[in-house]
């Protein structure tokens, strides 16, 4: 190591720790809180995670503007306890299996607008689901 990066790492170690609610300035209100970015997030909650599969389930027939592959990938890849392979589901269809794993990539994303329009409150689950 250089020199000069242990001293600075020195430095940063003997530094005080700051307050994320200690003022900027002295005699100022603002304070470095207001200068991070909001972005509230719903707690994860194990109900929630519970809830989304199976409101999936419930809602499947109405999301469900897929043709006849997408809703084979959707049913034997995506909600199937032992799912297919790509290579299974390419064979099935005569394509490879790299058009079977775009036409997944399809699928999932009109699976999540879905489920991001339809149950706003599971947002959090929902992707969670979708990776």
């Amino acid at each position: 190591m250089k020199e000069s990066e242990v001293v600075e790492m020195q430095q940063r170690l003997a530094a005080r720790d700051l307050s994320v609610d200690a003022p900027l300035e002295d005699g100022e209100s603002g304070t470095m809180l207001d200068l991070l970015p909001a972005r509230p997030r719903r707690p994860k909650t194990p109900s929630r995670r519970r809830d989304a599969p199976a409101h999936l389930h419930q809602g499947q027939g109405v999301w469900r503007d897929v043709d006849g592959q997408e809703r084979e990938i959707f049913d034997e890849r995506l909600m199937a306890e032992e799912p297919l392979t790509l290579q299974e589901i390419a064979d099935r269809y005569g394509i490879s299996r790299e058009r079977v794993r775009q036409i997944e990539e399809r699928v999932k994303k009109k699976l999540k607008a879905y489920l991001l329009a339809e149950c706003q409150d599971l947002e959090d689950a929902v992707i969670d689901i979708i990776r």
